[in-house]
């Protein structure tokens, strides 16, 4: 079972920042120019803290990353961030516009989780790359500070997460990014409905849809340094079969002459590696072979993206 704490999140004061400009992607998705229009967007977006203020160079050396941590507590000190008051979780809305040009929602719950063993209560699918985590690993190690979101699926989870959505209570923020995408946050900090949804998430098996190497970093950190945070990282836990969770062919598509062979084989060595209801082997027309969380007719070998 996963196991995600409440904790003592830290937001951007409305009245300093206005809500949309400070939130920016996960750190492997902007490019140059979209870590320029960030830094152009607002002087306090969050793309410094995530791949600082050189789009040139978004990988920093130690000091540049001890600098970032720096400058969050330097927020914190002038009031431009402040810490909510009680440990709390996280409901979150993301509305978007995917690839496919369609309007989708995605839901979840966010929360520290303790980054523990692969297969002790959360399960990965994606080959670990050293170097990516070395770099992730001083991010953390040298700023102190979490600037990335592990997604954890699981199914069956909406039904359940509903209610908490379905109160009527209005949202701590409601806020257009510069994308136009919308984001809703609600904070649950209330000991019953937290103690509730720590009930509800506890009992489930999960799987990394995206995060692996932060993921890693941190059970590393965690390893290393006592402190009581240092093993934990920041997640969203949501239901893999959402509309706003698709696997998309963002990174690699094989296209295969010989079909059955190939989905042979190729089912052979992801199913060594990944839950039987995350793939569904079927070949398309054109010899694609693919994998969609809904549609399953095509077998990609990628992320699961939002996008």
């Amino acid at each position: 079972m996963p196991e995600i704490v409440p904790f003592r999140g830290l937001r951007f004061d409305a009245e300093r920042v206005p809500h949309g400009a400070e939130i920016c992607p996960p750190y492997d998705v902007i490019d140059a120019d979209q870590h320029l229009k960030l830094l152009q967007h607002h002087d306090l977006n969050a793309v410094r803290l995530v791949l600082g203020d050189q789009p040139e160079s978004p990988k920093g050396t130690e000091s540049e990353y001890r600098a970032r941590g720096d400058l969050v507590r330097q927020w914190v000190d002038e009031g431009i961030v402040r810490h909510d008051s009680a440990p709390s979780y996280y409901l979150y809305e993301y509305e978007f516009t995917n690839m496919h040009g369609v309007r989708s929602t995605y839901r979840g719950v966010l929360g520290a989780a303790c980054a523990k063993e692969w297969g002790d209560g959360v399960l990965g699918h994606e080959e670990i790359r050293p170097k990516v985590i070395d770099d992730r690993l001083s991010l953390l190690r040298e700023s102190g500070v979490d600037t990335g979101v592990v997604q954890l699926c699981d199914q069956g989870l909406s039904s359940q997460l509903a209610p908490f959505f379905s109160t009527g209570s209005v949202p701590t923020v409601d806020a257009t990014d510069f994308l136009g995408d919308r984001h809703r946050l609600w904070v649950v900090d209330e000991p019953t409905a937290v103690t509730a949804i720590r009930e509800l998430i506890e009992p489930r098996q999960a799987i990394v849809a995206d995060g692996h190497h932060r993921y890693t970093a941190a059970r590393r950190l965690g390893r290393e340094d006592p402190r009581p945070g240092a093993g934990h990282v920041l997640t969203m836990l949501g239901d893999i079969d959402q509309e706003g969770l698709r696997i998309e062919p963002t990174q690699r598509v094989l296209r295969f002459v010989d079909r059955p062979i190939a989905r042979s084989r190729l089912g052979r060595a992801v199913d060594s590696r990944t839950p039987r209801w995350f793939v569904d082997r079927r070949a398309d027309t054109d010899g694609t072979l693919g994998a969609d969380l809904r549609s399953p007719d095509r077998f990609y070998l990628g992320k699961c993206r939002n996008r």
